[in-house]
Protein backbone atom coordinates (compact mmCIF):
# COMPACT_ATOMS: atom_id res chain seq x y z
CA UNK A 1 0.00 0.00 0.00
CA UNK A 2 1.37 3.40 -1.02
CA UNK A 3 -0.75 5.50 1.29
CA UNK A 4 -3.96 6.04 3.20
CA UNK A 5 -6.09 6.54 0.07
CA UNK A 6 -5.01 3.25 -1.48
CA UNK A 7 -5.61 1.44 1.81
CA UNK A 8 -9.10 2.92 2.08
CA UNK A 9 -9.97 1.87 -1.48
CA UNK A 10 -8.70 -1.64 -0.76
CA UNK A 11 -10.80 -1.92 2.40
CA UNK A 12 -13.87 -0.60 0.62
CA UNK A 13 -13.47 -3.08 -2.20
CA UNK A 14 -13.06 -6.03 0.17
CA UNK A 15 -15.88 -5.11 2.53
CA UNK A 16 -18.44 -4.30 -0.17
CA UNK A 17 -17.65 -7.20 -2.50
CA UNK A 18 -20.91 -9.10 -3.11
CA UNK A 19 -19.09 -12.46 -3.21
CA UNK A 20 -17.50 -12.15 0.22
CA UNK A 21 -14.18 -11.24 1.76
CA UNK A 22 -12.02 -13.87 0.04
CA UNK A 23 -13.22 -12.82 -3.40
CA UNK A 24 -12.94 -9.17 -2.36
CA UNK A 25 -9.31 -9.56 -1.30
CA UNK A 26 -8.49 -11.23 -4.62
CA UNK A 27 -10.17 -8.50 -6.66
CA UNK A 28 -8.92 -5.56 -4.62
CA UNK A 29 -5.36 -6.93 -4.56
CA UNK A 30 -5.16 -7.79 -8.23
CA UNK A 31 -5.02 -11.53 -7.50
CA UNK A 32 -4.73 -13.78 -4.44
CA UNK A 33 -0.94 -13.87 -4.59
CA UNK A 34 -0.33 -10.12 -4.57
CA UNK A 35 -1.69 -9.12 -1.19
CA UNK A 36 -3.28 -10.96 1.71
CA UNK A 37 -5.73 -9.69 4.31
CA UNK A 38 -3.03 -10.05 6.99
CA UNK A 39 -0.79 -7.64 5.07
CA UNK A 40 -3.33 -4.86 5.58
CA UNK A 41 -5.38 -5.73 8.66
CA UNK A 42 -4.00 -6.92 11.99
CA UNK A 43 -5.66 -9.87 13.61
CA UNK A 44 -6.57 -10.03 17.28
CA UNK A 45 -6.41 -12.72 19.94
CA UNK A 46 -9.96 -13.78 19.02
CA UNK A 47 -10.29 -13.01 15.31
CA UNK A 48 -7.91 -13.24 12.39
CA UNK A 49 -7.63 -10.55 9.73
CA UNK A 50 -10.07 -12.23 7.33
CA UNK A 51 -12.58 -12.81 10.15
CA UNK A 52 -12.44 -9.17 11.19
CA UNK A 53 -13.04 -8.09 7.59
CA UNK A 54 -15.90 -10.58 7.30
CA UNK A 55 -17.55 -8.99 10.33
CA UNK A 56 -17.61 -5.61 8.58
CA UNK A 57 -18.71 -7.22 5.32
CA UNK A 58 -21.71 -8.93 6.92
CA UNK A 59 -22.68 -5.72 8.72
CA UNK A 60 -22.47 -3.72 5.50
CA UNK A 61 -24.67 -6.07 3.51
CA UNK A 62 -27.21 -6.43 6.33
CA UNK A 63 -27.46 -2.64 6.53
CA UNK A 64 -28.25 -2.61 2.82
CA UNK A 65 -30.84 -5.34 3.39
CA UNK A 66 -32.32 -3.09 6.07
CA UNK A 67 -32.61 -0.28 3.53
CA UNK A 68 -34.50 -2.65 1.23
CA UNK A 69 -36.75 -3.59 4.14
CA UNK A 70 -37.68 0.08 4.57
CA UNK A 71 -38.53 0.36 0.85
CA UNK A 72 -40.40 -2.95 0.66
CA UNK A 73 -42.37 -3.35 3.91
CA UNK A 74 -45.15 -5.27 2.17
CA UNK A 75 -42.71 -7.78 0.70
CA UNK A 76 -41.04 -8.15 4.10
CA UNK A 77 -44.40 -8.90 5.70
CA UNK A 78 -45.26 -11.45 3.03
CA UNK A 79 -41.94 -13.30 3.29
CA UNK A 80 -41.12 -12.84 6.95
CA UNK A 81 -37.93 -11.17 8.22
CA UNK A 82 -35.57 -14.14 7.83
CA UNK A 83 -36.64 -15.16 4.32
CA UNK A 84 -36.80 -11.51 3.26
CA UNK A 85 -33.17 -11.03 4.25
CA UNK A 86 -32.17 -14.14 2.28
CA UNK A 87 -33.94 -12.75 -0.80
CA UNK A 88 -32.36 -9.33 -0.24
CA UNK A 89 -28.81 -10.67 0.10
CA UNK A 90 -29.28 -12.78 -3.03
CA UNK A 91 -30.38 -9.66 -4.91
CA UNK A 92 -27.45 -7.63 -3.57
CA UNK A 93 -25.00 -10.29 -4.74
CA UNK A 94 -26.19 -9.86 -8.32
CA UNK A 95 -26.85 -6.12 -8.19
CA UNK A 96 -24.61 -4.52 -5.56
CA UNK A 97 -24.96 -0.88 -4.62
CA UNK A 98 -23.17 1.31 -7.18
CA UNK A 99 -24.77 4.70 -6.58
CA UNK A 100 -23.97 7.55 -4.23
CA UNK A 101 -27.61 7.37 -3.06
CA UNK A 102 -29.52 4.41 -1.68
CA UNK A 103 -32.72 5.59 -3.36
CA UNK A 104 -31.93 3.45 -6.41
CA UNK A 105 -30.76 0.40 -4.44
CA UNK A 106 -33.95 -1.60 -4.98
CA UNK A 107 -34.68 -0.45 -8.54
CA UNK A 108 -33.89 -3.83 -10.07
CA UNK A 109 -35.48 -6.05 -7.43
CA UNK A 110 -38.87 -6.68 -9.15
CA UNK A 111 -37.08 -7.80 -12.32
CA UNK A 112 -34.68 -9.91 -10.24
CA UNK A 113 -37.57 -11.67 -8.51
CA UNK A 114 -39.16 -12.43 -11.87
CA UNK A 115 -35.87 -13.69 -13.34
CA UNK A 116 -35.06 -15.95 -10.37
CA UNK A 117 -38.50 -17.43 -9.65
CA UNK A 118 -38.16 -21.20 -9.21
CA UNK A 119 -40.72 -22.05 -11.92
CA UNK A 120 -39.39 -19.67 -14.57
CA UNK A 121 -38.62 -22.51 -16.99
CA UNK A 122 -42.19 -23.83 -16.93
CA UNK A 123 -44.97 -22.77 -19.32
CA UNK A 124 -47.11 -19.94 -17.95
CA UNK A 125 -50.12 -22.20 -17.29
CA UNK A 126 -48.00 -24.55 -15.16
CA UNK A 127 -46.49 -21.90 -12.90
CA UNK A 128 -47.49 -21.31 -9.28
CA UNK A 129 -49.28 -18.11 -8.39
CA UNK A 130 -47.39 -17.02 -5.26
CA UNK A 131 -44.32 -15.76 -7.21
CA UNK A 132 -46.74 -13.61 -9.26
CA UNK A 133 -47.96 -12.06 -6.03
CA UNK A 134 -44.41 -11.30 -4.84
CA UNK A 135 -43.43 -9.76 -8.18
CA UNK A 136 -46.61 -7.65 -8.36
CA UNK A 137 -46.15 -6.46 -4.80
CA UNK A 138 -42.50 -5.57 -5.46
CA UNK A 139 -43.48 -3.64 -8.61
CA UNK A 140 -46.06 -1.63 -6.68
CA UNK A 141 -43.66 -0.87 -3.83
CA UNK A 142 -40.93 0.21 -6.24
CA UNK A 143 -43.39 2.47 -8.05
CA UNK A 144 -44.50 3.82 -4.67
CA UNK A 145 -40.89 4.83 -3.90
CA UNK A 146 -40.35 6.40 -7.32
CA UNK A 147 -43.54 8.45 -7.12
CA UNK A 148 -42.74 9.56 -3.57
CA UNK A 149 -39.21 10.68 -4.51
CA UNK A 150 -40.01 12.01 -7.99
CA UNK A 151 -41.43 15.26 -9.33
CA UNK A 152 -44.96 16.05 -8.19
CA UNK A 153 -47.59 18.73 -8.73
CA UNK A 154 -47.61 20.29 -5.28
CA UNK A 155 -48.36 24.02 -5.55
CA UNK A 156 -49.97 23.65 -8.98
CA UNK A 157 -53.65 24.18 -9.78
CA UNK A 158 -55.18 20.94 -11.00
CA UNK A 159 -58.45 20.19 -12.75
CA UNK A 160 -61.25 19.67 -10.23
CA UNK A 161 -64.24 17.40 -10.67
CA UNK A 162 -66.44 20.46 -11.29
CA UNK A 163 -64.15 21.55 -14.13
CA UNK A 164 -64.71 18.37 -16.14
CA UNK A 165 -67.32 18.85 -18.89
CA UNK A 166 -70.21 16.51 -19.42
CA UNK A 167 -70.21 14.47 -22.60
CA UNK A 168 -70.80 16.73 -25.55
CA UNK A 169 -69.01 18.05 -28.58
CA UNK A 170 -65.61 17.61 -26.97
CA UNK A 171 -64.44 14.48 -28.71
CA UNK A 172 -61.18 16.12 -29.78
CA UNK A 173 -60.34 17.32 -26.26
CA UNK A 174 -57.19 15.93 -24.69
CA UNK A 175 -56.93 15.00 -21.03
CA UNK A 176 -53.48 15.30 -19.48
CA UNK A 177 -52.88 13.27 -16.28
CA UNK A 178 -50.52 14.62 -13.64
CA UNK A 179 -46.83 14.02 -14.27
CA UNK A 180 -46.43 11.80 -11.21
CA UNK A 181 -49.05 9.29 -12.34
CA UNK A 182 -47.92 5.69 -12.96
CA UNK A 183 -50.16 2.85 -14.14
CA UNK A 184 -49.18 -0.53 -12.67
CA UNK A 185 -50.81 -3.79 -13.87
CA UNK A 186 -51.25 -6.49 -11.24
CA UNK A 187 -52.48 -10.07 -11.06
CA UNK A 188 -53.36 -9.69 -7.37
CA UNK A 189 -55.04 -6.89 -5.38
CA UNK A 190 -51.68 -5.88 -3.95
CA UNK A 191 -52.74 -2.31 -3.17
CA UNK A 192 -55.16 -3.45 -0.44
CA UNK A 193 -52.45 -5.70 0.98
CA UNK A 194 -49.79 -2.98 0.96
CA UNK A 195 -52.05 -0.33 2.49
CA UNK A 196 -52.99 -2.74 5.29
CA UNK A 197 -49.33 -3.53 6.03
CA UNK A 198 -48.42 0.17 6.10
CA UNK A 199 -51.23 0.70 8.61
CA UNK A 200 -49.60 -1.84 10.91
CA UNK A 201 -52.10 -4.59 10.18
CA UNK A 202 -51.34 -8.24 9.36
CA UNK A 203 -53.34 -9.07 6.25
CA UNK A 204 -53.44 -12.60 4.81
CA UNK A 205 -52.21 -13.29 1.30
CA UNK A 206 -55.03 -12.34 -1.09
CA UNK A 207 -56.57 -14.48 -3.80
CA UNK A 208 -55.65 -13.70 -7.43
CA UNK A 209 -57.64 -10.89 -9.07
CA UNK A 210 -56.42 -8.90 -12.06
CA UNK A 211 -56.49 -5.14 -11.62
CA UNK A 212 -54.65 -1.98 -12.58
CA UNK A 213 -53.29 0.54 -10.09
CA UNK A 214 -52.98 4.27 -10.71
CA UNK A 215 -50.19 5.44 -8.39
CA UNK A 216 -49.82 9.18 -7.92
CA UNK A 217 -48.96 11.81 -5.30
CA UNK A 218 -51.07 14.58 -3.82
CA UNK A 219 -49.86 17.01 -1.16
CA UNK A 220 -46.76 14.81 -0.72
CA UNK A 221 -48.89 11.74 0.03
CA UNK A 222 -48.76 8.79 -2.37
CA UNK A 223 -52.22 7.65 -3.49
CA UNK A 224 -53.23 4.35 -5.09
CA UNK A 225 -56.43 4.07 -7.11
CA UNK A 226 -57.53 0.62 -8.27
CA UNK A 227 -58.96 0.48 -11.81
CA UNK A 228 -60.76 -2.14 -13.83
CA UNK A 229 -59.77 -3.09 -17.37
CA UNK A 230 -61.97 -0.46 -19.05
CA UNK A 231 -60.78 2.43 -16.89
CA UNK A 232 -57.15 1.34 -17.25
CA UNK A 233 -57.45 1.18 -21.04
CA UNK A 234 -58.98 4.68 -21.15
CA UNK A 235 -56.36 6.16 -18.83
CA UNK A 236 -53.56 4.52 -20.79
CA UNK A 237 -54.84 6.03 -24.04
CA UNK A 238 -55.25 9.48 -22.52
CA UNK A 239 -51.75 9.31 -21.01
CA UNK A 240 -50.40 8.54 -24.48
CA UNK A 241 -52.00 11.75 -25.77
CA UNK A 242 -55.02 10.32 -27.59
CA UNK A 243 -58.05 12.65 -27.89
CA UNK A 244 -61.07 11.68 -25.85
CA UNK A 245 -63.06 10.29 -28.79
CA UNK A 246 -60.24 7.97 -29.86
CA UNK A 247 -59.43 6.98 -26.27
CA UNK A 248 -63.06 6.15 -25.50
CA UNK A 249 -63.40 4.13 -28.70
CA UNK A 250 -60.23 2.19 -27.97
CA UNK A 251 -61.42 1.44 -24.42
CA UNK A 252 -64.89 0.56 -25.75
CA UNK A 253 -66.62 2.99 -23.44
CA UNK A 254 -69.39 5.51 -24.17
CA UNK A 255 -68.38 9.21 -24.10
CA UNK A 256 -70.60 9.96 -21.11
CA UNK A 257 -69.02 7.12 -19.12
CA UNK A 258 -65.54 8.20 -20.20
CA UNK A 259 -66.08 11.74 -18.97
CA UNK A 260 -67.53 10.31 -15.76
CA UNK A 261 -64.30 8.41 -15.17
CA UNK A 262 -62.25 11.54 -15.87
CA UNK A 263 -64.43 13.45 -13.39
CA UNK A 264 -63.76 10.83 -10.72
CA UNK A 265 -60.02 10.94 -11.43
CA UNK A 266 -60.02 14.73 -11.23
CA UNK A 267 -61.59 14.43 -7.79
CA UNK A 268 -58.58 12.36 -6.74
CA UNK A 269 -56.07 14.85 -8.12
CA UNK A 270 -55.04 12.76 -11.13
CA UNK A 271 -55.86 15.28 -13.92
CA UNK A 272 -53.51 18.16 -14.69
CA UNK A 273 -55.30 19.72 -17.67
CA UNK A 274 -58.08 19.35 -20.22
CA UNK A 275 -57.53 21.09 -23.54
CA UNK A 276 -60.10 21.50 -26.31
CA UNK A 277 -58.69 22.70 -29.65
CA UNK A 278 -60.37 25.64 -31.31
CA UNK A 279 -62.83 24.60 -34.02
CA UNK A 280 -61.41 24.96 -37.50
CA UNK A 281 -63.11 27.22 -40.04
CA UNK A 282 -64.30 25.08 -42.92
CA UNK A 283 -64.44 26.63 -46.37
CA UNK A 284 -66.92 25.03 -48.71
CA UNK A 285 -66.37 25.85 -52.39
CA UNK A 286 -69.53 26.28 -54.45
CA UNK A 287 -70.10 27.21 -58.05
CA UNK A 288 -71.05 30.73 -57.00
CA UNK A 289 -68.05 31.36 -54.73
CA UNK A 290 -66.66 30.49 -51.35
CA UNK A 291 -69.03 29.91 -48.46
CA UNK A 292 -67.49 30.06 -44.96
CA UNK A 293 -68.89 27.80 -42.27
Amino acid sequence: MKGLGETQRWLQGVITDPDGVEAGVARASGGPARLSAEAVVHGSARLGAAERLALYSRTYHRRLAGCLRDSYPGLCHALGNELFEDFALDYLRTQPSRSYTLASLGAGWPAHLEATRPDRELPAHERESWPDFLVDLACLERTFCEVFDGAGVEGETLVSADDVPVAGDLGFATVTPVRCLRLVPARFPVSDYLVAVRRGEHPPLPAPRRCWLAVSRRDYVVTITELDATAAALLSQLTAGAPMSAAAASARVAPAQAWGLVRAWAGRGLVAAIAAPRPRRLIVQSTRGAVRC
